[in-house]
């Protein structure tokens, strides 16, 4: 099994190659809007969680958002452009920007997420053993003395002994 990349330049150079964060060797797109599952390579599963690519769309968005807003300040501002040349070009990227960043606002969603939440940290007894953060549903959790959070009200240890209905 490969290990996790070690350095913030390693993801990112791996997000912007298109390639698996943790192994660097499989490409993460069958086409161009698709993604594969699991890598072949490490067998890692990329979408971590349902909704989990969501993230890479505010960074698909703010990027389109910013470029256009930095765009529009330089050439309406800075060199005097008028605003009805401007749009054109302007509503065009808007539209075309995104959808060529696609690919690459989720490999690099993918790559800081493993940079900073490691994919292969074992959790502490609250999922059982060896289980990974890439994997397992919340209904395996178990109580544990390491697994937060603890559950809320009176436990089994707190209420007192049951009684018998005729009070004996």
């Amino acid at each position: 099994m490969a290990t996790s990349p070690r350095s913030l330049r390693t993801v990112l150079w791996r997000g912007l190659r298109l390639r698996c964060p943790r192994c660097g060797r499989s490409s993460l797109f069958r086409t161009y809007f698709r993604m594969v599952s699991d890598c072949p390579e490490c067998g890692f599963h990329f979408e971590r969680d349902p909704g989990y690519f969501l993230g890479s769309v505010y960074l698909n968005y703010g990027l389109t958002a910013l470029s256009m807003t930095v765009a529009y300040v330089t050439l309406h501002l800075g060199l005097g452009v008028p605003n009805r040349v401007l749009l054109g070009p302007l509503l065009v990227w808007c539209v075309v920007f995104p959808l060529v960043f696609f690919r690459f606002a989720r490999a690099l969603w993918l790559a800081m997420d493993c940079y900073f939440d490691n994919p292969d940290r074992t959790l502490p007894n609250c999922y059982g053993d060896n289980h990974r953060r890439s994997g397992g549903q919340p209904e395996e959790r178990m109580s544990g003395t390491d697994c937060a959070p603890r559950p809320l009200g009176p436990t089994d240890t707190d209420a007192p002994p049951a009684r018998d209905p005729l009070g004996h």
